[in-house]
């Protein structure tokens, strides 16, 4: 009888322990999310080398040169007569150069294979 009451006792302190109002804080890490994002095109480079144009067009100036699996979002796009040029931070590249994909999630992994 006295081993039922403290079996009682000790699962009674044990319950009551457990329910306790304890706030936990929960971290969310978001980076995985926006890496996810639609609104963004991102492009890898498929060509060894490419040189980023001042406009859309072969013939102007070179601004500056990427490489096979860089990663770039894409700031814009212009349709010529030559084709479709998309403009980067450094430049505008042709799509001939890249590969489009809809989330850099996807790119990376592209680029990852392709290096």
């Amino acid at each position: 009888m006295k081993t039922r009451y403290l079996f009682v006792a000790l699962l009674s302190v044990f319950l009551l322990s457990s329910c306790r109002n304890e706030k936990k804080t929960l971290l969310v890490d978001l980076s995985a999310v926006e890496n996810l994002a639609l609104s963004v095109e991102w492009a890898v480079i498929s060509d060894p080398y490419a040189a980023y144009r001042i406009k859309p067009q072969d013939e102007t100036n070179i601004m500056a040169h990427g490489r096979r699996g860089d990663v770039l979002p894409v700031v814009g796009k212009s349709l010529t007569k030559n084709g479709i040029w998309y403009q980067f931070a450094d430049g505008w590249l042709p799509s001939s150069a890249l590969q489009i994909y809809s989330n850099k999630l996807k790119a990376d992994s592209v680029a990852k294979s392709i290096k």
